[in-house]
């Protein structure tokens, strides 16, 4: 301990000049002592300023405490002793006064070494740049593919796709540690409306939300419109009419065709008409009979003849 100032019954001492430390509106107070150390009082913290005690005894009220020293990027802890940790103060710097300031609870203040530390500076990422779709685009297709540039220092990417300029219930949103993308493009496979605005952001990440370590990049949006709905399509015939679709036109146009072929000419053999013999009749028994008694009474007289010329 290098400097110390002691006061009986005041709620304010001001050791601005020696200690670096100035105590306001303690009130009620019975005692306060300001004194600053050469060394850490405690356990090692890094990136360290400077040390000081503040004690307040008797206080019903919190004072502010200020610290002659630091500068917007300084931070306050206090040690616990009931932890043995270094616990940082919400803490504000006055860039008028040169000070770093805090509002402490004074049931704490019954000497608790403080510290001042050089808070780490955030870490930060560039946004990305949109690609594609160009903002401003017009005549974008329906199922547009979404691309920006990497960034440096990027874990994941988070993209949001919405109808409203304030991504009132967007249509894509890939936000929180299940959400991070990992790529730098992303397909829309759904198929947007036709001629409509749209707008898409998006940001560059890393860490996780679980890991308490999540950095964020600015958002960084865009807007486009998708392409005019085709005319429908007409099919003509050579005959002036108009078909929906092209099926159509070629049904009718095989159908035309069927009813002007001309009908098919079959010719017919004539017919061909073989005369059948006639029936011969079928001669009776005793026809032949008499022929046969006839024909043995001509060889009966040939014989006879023969017979009388030899006896001649």
């Amino acid at each position: 301990m290098t400097n110390a100032v002691v006061a009986l019954n005041v709620e304010d001492l001001d050791a601005s000049g020696t200690v670096g430390v100035k105590v306001t509106g303690a009130s009620s107070a019975t005692i306060i002592g300001l004194a600053n150390y050469s060394g850490n009082p405690q356990e090692a913290i890094s990136d360290s300023l400077a040390f000081y005690d503040v004690y307040v005894c008797g206080a019903d009220a919190d004072p502010s405490v200020k610290f002659y020293a630091g500068n917007g990027d300084t931070a306050i802890s206090a040690w616990s002793s009931t932890t043995d940790i270094w616990v940082e103060q919400a803490s504000s710097f006055s860039a008028f006064g040169g000070y770093v300031y805090a509002t402490i609870d004074f049931t704490l203040l019954e000497g608790t070494p403080i510290a001042l530390v050089d808070a780490p500076v955030a870490a930060t990422l560039a946004a990305p740049v949109l690609l594609s779709p160009a903002v401003g685009s017009e005549d974008v297709v329906l199922s547009p593919t979404f691309a920006w540039s990497a960034v440096a220092g990027a874990d994941a990417y988070y993209l949001q796709l919405a109808d409203n300029a304030a991504f009132v219930l967007p249509m894509v949103k890939l936000e929180g540690d299940l959400g991070q993308w990992p790529a730098t493009a992303y397909v829309y496979a759904a198929d947007l409306d036709y001629l409509s605005v749209y707008y898409w952001r998006v940001k560059a990440v890393s860490g996780s939300v679980g890991g308490g370590d999540l950095v964020e990049s600015a958002w960084v949006s865009g807007v486009f419109t998708t392409v005019d709905e085709p005319a429908a399509e007409v099919w003509m015939s050579d005959d002036g009419l108009t078909f929906d679709t092209r099926a159509e036109l070629e049904a009718y146009l095989a159908d035309r065709a069927a009813a002007e072929q001309p009908a098919d000419i079959i010719i017919e053999p004539p017919d061909v008409i073989v005369p059948l013999p006639a029936e011969t009749p079928i001669t009776p028994a005793w026809i032949y009979a008499i022929i046969g008694v006839g024909a043995l009474l001509v060889i009966a007289v040939i014989v006879l003849i023969v017979r009388t010329r030899r006896v001649a």
